[in-house]
């Protein structure tokens, strides 16, 4: 669902509601002096104009995001995007407004119509039509604002390709130096090795093929290709390349990039060469320095990297820049890499070399490098034969290769199949001066809602480390993330950075403070010390050195108005004992940040319809309202394992983020079975107080196998709590997704393991904690998990034998395997041959009862630990303590690096 689908469905609900409850009003018409019949007249006409606006919203939208791609400078232009934008964001208030005033009114729930004329209704009714009123006219003054607006004519002419290109153009091409980025390189072995034998080449065999007219030039080489076809790298190669650093004794790189100014770039050579211009501006006494440097009788050798700008690259700019190389009597050389096929023909070049694309077989190679850096591909068949059609689509281009391997390094074949998918693709990228996907990739090519995520970093002052998921937060509430799309990535507001009072352009939405660099502590008296600020959407403080005095006395009245129109707040250096009541009063408030210690929070909570985030500290009792907040995305709680959800919870289908779930045995509060539709769950959760559960149906409406994006589940009965007959029943039916990569159980006090414990479907599964479950008198077959790299067991106190079941399957990736507080474990009957391949570390500690242990067949270990099992016997060895096991014997000779390091307690055995 779009954006707009979305405004459209929540706004046409709301006037549904509206409509349907003024239906219930005829009777009411005599005490209610404001209502009249043709109050329903306006709820169709406050509909269609609200279908009209939202179109206006995507047509204004569309125009923001075409203006996006384009490099507007007429002043004329950029007032028109800014009416634009604040006409969009006056229908986006009202539109706000209407879902929100429904809420507030009870019309959600759609009272009954015995309810309507009780006394109590006579408010809610007066204010109804009132509002009503206000929105038919709000809409109007929308609509009358947008018809007045006149596009400009610089606006008609603007050329969008030609603008697009020039803007690709200049975020393309970062600097750069020597420095090698890429030390290997693929399929370039021939392309190196002639730029080798331009630069090694003997001026006396350089002179045969000279033109006469070249005699006064420098020998120049040019590089000539597109974008990532690895000019620059093959530079820094050749640059550092012993022997050429051998035959060269002076070398100066200088990044040239779109302004070809020789002054600029004659100090960057100087620079390059050690040499002091500090205070020099004039290009004579500069040149003057560098004939004087190159005045000896050493090589030199000058690489111009990324020449761009044909215009002020011409033939005299270039005879100017090189006029201190001619009539040395020792040899120079030049190399240029451009994009350029102009730029060769405006210098006399010895040799120009057009890099070609790779074959599909380097591609593949590079693609495939960095892809799967560190792992085996032949582990990962899957991954390889996707690769293999990601790289034909790279076209040969290596930064498309290396770049998109690197972005797929760490994902799965859902990501995998999703690049492959892209519609990046659709380029042209083996066409000479095309844009080649990776650079499509970068800023120019986003969407304009992630462009706008991006720049909304400014907020964040310069080397911030600043909380992606949180980030990712702000972006929703301020509608830049489409609701269909899985990918974020950044996109930007507008910073202001200081704390002073200060007047503010009423074009500017986002607004985030710091305090002076030195500072201690800095507070802002109010919200009304800052001007303008009715436009804002977004209002930072995120510094812990600054604080708003306001809300430590309470917030102003005339310093809400100011601020009403707020989609984000986020104060995480103010701390408060109770949320103010006049938080729920920001009715389009999308995230909320705040530290508060408080036992309860005010039911107005609930009224804040339009809230995806909420993000608040220590509480420990949530309203009663908080079912009425079905946008709600994301609830941090740091006290969440004390908080008792209230009974409607399960109505928050769209909530990701929840740290767990409390089962209370209270009647009031939420039962375990409200998990049943949140199945939007993501990340961790944990499910603890399972010793309340008195029905096992609510474990299973709980619907855990459906909740496929929760990675790590943690399940916990109180350990000091008696056992249920339903504890088993209970276990089995919280049967997690198979997706899941870690599970913790802790306090079950069923006598067996779920069947469902070690099932080889659970193919992601990687860490698994079993503790205290104190009545299994045997372990489950874990070693079938296939990705089980951590397993670690404590307080299995009724285990004696650890027999072959456990050990089948053979626990392939097993790397760490830990045993705790087994009282009653004697022995096991030890891996069979080809089981723990890749086991490293073994420990083994409070076992009291455990006299023999077999280590045949676990010959990867490198670390055993050993503590506090009395019973397995040992004896001194030379240097090493080694302890005697059932059909195993380490020799007592010092420890060599491939051998196990053992780790003895001095109290095992006697």
């Amino acid at each position: 669902m779009t954006m707009e689908d979305a405004i459209r469905s929540s706004v046409a609900q709301a006037v549904e509601r509206f409509a349907a409850y003024m239906g219930t009003l005829p009777q009411a018409a005599s005490w209610v002096p404001s209502f009249s019949p043709t109050n329903c007249d306006m709820i169709s006409w406050i509909h269609a104009k609200a279908r009209w606006l939202i179109r206006m919203l995507a047509w204004v939208r569309a125009t923001l995001d075409d203006a996006e791609d384009m490099d507007i400078t007429e002043e004329s232009v950029r007032d028109w995007l800014r009416e634009l934008q604040a006409v969009a964001d006056a229908a986006e208030d009202v539109l706000d407004e209407l879902p929100h005033e429904a809420l507030r009114l009870g019309l959600m729930g759609m009272p009954l119509p015995h309810q309507v004329h009780s006394s109590s209704s006579v408010t809610p009714l007066h204010e109804l039509s009132a509002f009503l009123s206000c929105v038919e006219q709000r809409m109007e003054d929308v609509v009358s604002r947008f018809m007045k607006i006149k596009k400009p004519e610089q606006a008609l002419e603007l050329d969008c390709c030609e603008e697009q290109e020039h803007a690709e153009s200049i975020s393309a091409r970062p600097t750069t130096s020597s420095v090698i980025e890429e030390p290997r390189i693929v399929g370039r072995t021939e392309e190196l090795a002639k730029i080798k034998q331009f630069l090694l080449l003997s001026p006396d065999a350089e002179e045969s093929t000279r033109n006469n007219d070249m005699d006064d030039h420098v020998s120049v080489m040019a590089i000539v290709g597109m974008g990532g076809l690895g000019k620059t790298t093959l530079a820094q190669i050749a640059y550092s390349d012993s022997q050429v650093n051998q035959h060269f004794q002076l070398k100066s790189w200088v990044c040239v990039s779109e302004d070809f100014d020789v002054i600029r770039l004659t100090k960057a050579m100087l620079q390059s060469l050690n040499v002091e211009a500090n205070g020099l501006s004039e290009l004579d006494p500069l040149q003057q320095k560098l004939v004087h440097r190159l005045s000896r009788n050493e090589r030199f050798l000058l690489v111009l990297d990324d020449v761009w700008d044909v215009k002020t690259h011409n033939s005299s700019n270039w005879n100017l820049l090189t006029a201190p190389l001619l009539n040395r009597s020792a040899d120079s050389k030049i190399i240029i890499t451009t994009r350029s096929s102009e730029i060769p023909e405006m210098v006399a070049t010895n040799s120009t070399y057009d890099l070609s694309f790779l074959s599909d077989e380097d591609t593949l190679e590079l693609f495939m490098l960095h892809a799967f850096e560190g792992r085996d591909p032949k582990l990962h068949q899957n991954l390889v034969a996707i690769g293999k059609e990601i790289a034909k689509r790279c076209g040969g281009v290596p930064l498309a290769a290396k770049t998109i391997g690197g972005l797929l390094h760490t994902k799965d074949d859902e990501e995998w199949n999703k690049i492959l998918k892209s519609e990046v693709w659709n380029a042209a990228i083996n066409q000479e001066g095309s844009i080649i996907p990776i650079l499509r990739l970068s800023y120019l090519d986003l969407s304009a809602p992630l462009k706008r995520c991006f720049r909304y970093c400014s907020l964040f002052s310069k080397d911030s480390v600043f909380d992606r998921n949180q980030t990712i937060r702000m972006w929703m509430a301020q509608g830049y993330i489409k609701a269909n799309r899985r990918e974020l990535m950044e996109d930007v507001g507008q910073s202001t950075e200081g704390v002073e009072s200060c007047p503010f352009p009423s074009h500017i939405r986002h607004l985030s403070i710091y305090p002076p660099i030195g500072s201690r502590m800095t507070g802002i008296s109010a919200i009304k010390d800052i001007s303008e600020t009715k436009s804002f959407r977004s209002f930072l403080l995120p510094d812990p050195k600054c604080y708003l005095s306001i809300f430590e006395r309470g917030l102003l009245s005339d310093s809400y108005t100011r601020i009403e129109h707020l989609r984000v707040l986020d104060l995480p250096s103010v701390r408060l004992d109770h949320l103010p009541e006049y938080i729920a009063r920001l009715k389009h408030l999308r995230f909320l940040r705040i530290s508060v210690s408080a036992k309860a929070l005010p039911e107005s909570v609930g009224s804040m319809y339009h809230l995806q985030t909420l993000d608040l500290g220590r509480v420990s009792e949530l309203p009663n309202s908080m079912s009425n907040l079905h946008k709600l995305r994301h609830l941090i709680l740091s006290s969440w394992d004390y908080v008792r959800y209230p009974v409607g919870i399960g109505k928050l289908t769209d909530l990701q983020t929840i740290r767990g779930f409390h089962v209370s045995p209270k009647h009031n509060h939420a039962k375990l079975g409200e998990l049943r539709d949140m199945n939007s769950i993501r990340g961790e959760f944990a499910i603890k107080g399972l010793e309340n559960l008195a029905d096992v149906n609510e474990a299973k409406k709980a619907c855990l196998e459906k909740k496929r994006n929760i990675w790590s589940l943690h399940l916990e009965w109180d350990d000091w709590a008696s056992s249920s007959s339903i504890d088993d029943e209970v276990l089995e039916s919280l049967k997690p997704s198979v997706k899941l990569e870690s599970l913790q159980i802790l306090g079950f006090k069923g006598p067996s393991f779920p069947s469902w414990l070690g099932d080889g479907s659970f193919s992601r599964l990687g860490t698994v904690k079993l503790e205290h479950c104190g009545n299994w008198t045997s372990l489950p077959p874990l070693g079938q998990l296939p990705s089980l790299r951590s397993l670690y067991i404590s307080e299995a106190r009724a285990v004696e034998y650890i027999g072959g079941e456990f050990f089948c399957g053979g626990f392939p990736q097993l790397e760490e395997l830990t045993l705790v507080y087994l009282h009653n474990w004697k022995s096991w009957c030890g891996a069979g041959e080809g089981d723990c391949p890749k086991l490293k570390k073994l420990s083994i500690e409070w076992c009291g009862n455990l006299d023999s242990l077999s280590l045949i067949n676990l010959g990867a270990v490198e670390d055993i630990s050993i503590f506090e099992c009395p019973k397995l016997q040992y004896m001194p060895g030379n240097s090493l303590e080694v302890w005697c096991v059932e059909a195993a014997h380490l020799s007592p000779a010092a420890p060599t690096e491939d051998e196990p390091h053992l780790q003895i307690d001095q109290d095992v055995g006697q």
